[in-house]
C-alpha cells in the first residue's frame, strides 16, 4: 500500500470537512476497514497473549495489572477530550490548533511527573517493591503519547479510516515481537513494559508520518477556552463513566472474593467481545460524519438512524443466540471449569440487546456540540447503574449480572430520547428505527425456550445446531415484521455503496 494514499497531505490538514458527495461511502468504507483492523488487532492479541502465557509465569501478568489500575485512570485525563473537540469542529486553523498539541503535551507531561512521583505509594499499597520502578518507566507512555492526541484526532477527522486500521496493526505486531523476544530473553515482566511503550513509540511515529503537522508557538485565545470548556465536559462524563463500570468488579471482589470475581470477569468480556466488535469501529466512523453533517439535520438524523437499524438488525442475533446457547459457548470457549459462568453470561445477554444502542448516545450529543449535555446524563444514568449492582449483590455474580441488564433495559430509551434532543431528533423515530429486530429476537428467544431439546454432548454440535435455529426463526419473523425483504436489500445497498465509493 503507498504510504502518500494513506497521508493527509499538508494542505488538507485545514480543509473544512471532506466533501459532502462523498460522505456516505467514505463512511461505509471506513466502518469495514476499521472493523477488518480490530479483528486483526484482536487476532494478534489472541497469538501475543497464547504465547506469552508459555515465556512467563501469571505473576509478570499480575505486576502490569496491578499498575494498570493507576494507568487507565490516569488515561482518561490524558486527552482532556480535546480530540473529540478537534474531530467536531467545524473550522480549524494552524494557531488553533498548536494551542491544542501544547496543551495536551503539558496535561500529559503532568499525568506522567504525578504518576512518577505516585510510584513509592503504588508500591507500598500493594506490597510489592518492584512496582516503583515499573510504575516509574510506564509513566513515560504519556510523555511519549501525549504529543500526537491532535494528529490522531486529524486523521478522524479527515476520516482516514484505513491509515488508523494500519497504524493500530502495526503497532500491535511490532510491540508483540519486542514483547515476545524480550520474554524469550528472559526479561520476565519487563517484557511487558517494553510491549508497552513499543507500542506508544511506534503509534506517535505513525501518526506524525500520516499528519505531518508541526506545532507553531501556543497562543491562547478564545476558541482554545470554547474547545477546553467542551473537552472538559468530555472528561467529566469518561471520569464518571470509569466508576460505572468498575463499581461491579469492586463489589464483587471486595464482598464475593477473587474466584466469583474471575467467573463475573470472563462473562463480561466473552459478552462485551461481540459487542465492542461491531459498536467499537462503528462508533469512531459515525462521529466525525455526524460532525460533518451537523448543518443537515436531515441528513444526519438518517444517517444516525440508519446506524441504529442496522446495529440493532446484526446485534439482535448475536445476543440472543448467547442467552439461549449459553451453557454450549462457555464449554467451548472457556472449557468445563468455567461453567459457572454460564448464568451470568445468559443474563447479561439480556442487556446485551440494548447496551450497543445505549453506546451511541454519546455520538449525538458529541455531534450536536452538546458535550455538556452528555456530561449531565451521566450523572443521571451512572448512578442508576451503580445502584443496580449493590441491589443485586446479595444474589451473587448472577443477581449482579441480572439487576444490571434491567438497568440498561431502563435508562436506554432515556438516553436515546435525550441524546436526540441535541440535534432535533424525535424519540418515535429512534423507537421506530429498532423496534423490529429487538421483538424479533425476543420473540426467538422465547420460542427457542419452548422448544425440548437434545442433550447433545459436543458443545460445538449443540451451538450449530441452536444458531442455525435461532437465524431461521429470527429471520422469519424479519421478514414478517418488515413486510417484506427491505432488511435484505438494505444489506445489498450497502455492500454496493461501500464499493462504489460514493
Amino acid at each position: 500500500m503507498n504510504i502518500r494514499s494513506l497521508q493527509v497531505k499538508p494542505d488538507e490538514i485545514f480543509a473544512a470537512s471532506l466533501p459532502e458527495r462523498h460522505l456516505a461511502g467514505s463512511s461505509v468504507r471506513g466502518g469495514g476497514a476499521t472493523i477488518l483492523g480490530t479483528g486483526m488487532v484482536f487476532a494478534i492479541n489472541m497469538v501475543r497473549t497464547v504465547l506469552l502465557a508459555r515465556l512467563l509465569v501469571p505473576a509478570d501478568f499480575g505486576m502490569i495489572g496491578m499498575v494498570a489500575v493507576v494507568m487507565n485512570f490516569a488515561q482518561m485525563f490524558k486527552g482532556a477530550g480535546l480530540g473529540f473537540a478537534t474531530v467536531q469542529k467545524e473550522v480549524i486553523t494552524h494557531k488553533l490548533l498548536s494551542a491544542l498539541i501544547w496543551m495536551n503535551f503539558a496535561v500529559s507531561i503532568t499525568l506522567g511527573l504525578v504518576i512518577a512521583l505516585c510510584a513509592p505509594l503504588v508500591a507500598y499499597v500493594y506490597g510489592v517493591p518492584e512496582l516503583r520502578n515499573v510504575t516509574m518507566v510506564l509513566s513515560l507512555s504519556f510523555l511519549l503519547g501525549g504529543f500526537t492526541i491532535q494528529h490522531h484526532a486529524l486523521l478522524q477527522r479527515h476520516m482516514r479510516f484505513a491509515s488508523l486500521a494500519m497504524m493500530e496493526i502495526l503497532a500491535q505486531s511490532i510491540s508483540t515481537l519486542v514483547a515476545l523476544l524480550l520474554a524469550w530473553m528472559g526479561w520476565g515482566y519487563w517484557s511487558l513494559v517494553g510491549g508497552l511503550l513499543t507500542h506508544t513509540c511506534v503509534f506517535a511515529v505513525l501518526c506524525f508520518v500520516l499528519c505531518p503537522l508541526v506545532p507553531s508557538l501556543p497562543t491562547w485565545h478564545g476558541e482554545v477556552a470554547a474547545m477546553l470548556g467542551f473537552g472538559g465536559n468530555i472528561t467529566g462524563f469518561n471520569v464518571i463513566n470509569y466508576f460505572s463500570r468498575n463499581t461491579d468488579n469492586f463489589l464483587i471482589g471486595r464482598y464475593l472474593g477473587a474466584m466469583q470475581l474471575g467467573f463475573y470477569d470472563r462473562a463480561y468480556r466473552l459478552l462485551l467481545f461481540p459487542i465492542s466488535m461491531l459498536s467499537g469501529p462503528l462508533g469512531s466512523v459515525a462521529i466525525p460524519t455526524l460532525c460533518r453533517l451537523r448543518k443537515d439535520r436531515d441528513r444526519l438524523h438518517r444517517y444516525y438512524l440508519n446506524i441504529l437499524y442496522l446495529l440493532s438488525l446484526f446485534m439482535a442475533p448475536v445476543v440472543g443466540i448467547a442467552f439461549v446457547s449459553s451453557e454450549p459457548i462457555v464449554l467451548l470457549l472457556l472449557g468445563s471449569e468455567w461453567m459457572a459462568v454460564s448464568d451470568a453470561y445468559r443474563y447479561l445477554a439480556i442487556g446485551g440487546l440494548l447496551q450497543p444502542l445505549y453506546n451511541t448516545q454519546s455520538w449525538l450529543h458529541i455531534a450536536g456540540e452538546r458535550s455538556d449535555r452528555l456530561l449531565r446524563w451521566s450523572c443521571v444514568g451512572t448512578p442508576i447503574l451503580i445502584l443496580s449492582f449493590v441491589i443485586g449483590l446479595p444474589w451473587g455474580i448472577n443477581g449482579i449480572a441480572f439487576v444490571y441488564s434491567l438497568a440498561i433495559v431502563l435508562v436506554t430509551p432515556a438516553s436515546l430520547w435525550y441524546a436526540g434532543n441535541s440535534v432535533g431528533l424525535n424519540g418515535v423515530r429512534i423507537v421506530r428505527a429498532v423496534w423490529r429486530p429487538i421483538v424479533a429476537c425476543v420473540i426467538t428467544v422465547c420460542l427457542m425456550s419452548l422448544l425440548p431439546f437434545e442433550k447433545i454432548a459436543n458443545a460445538g454440535v449443540t451451538l450449530v445446531l441452536h444458531a442455525v435455529l435461532f437465524l431461521c426463526i429470527y429471520i422469519v419473523l424479519i421478514l414478517i415484521l418488515y413486510g417484506g425483504i427491505k432488511p435484505f436489500r438494505d444489506v445489498v445497498d450497502l455492500l454496493h455503496l461501500a464499493r462504489a465509493g460514493r
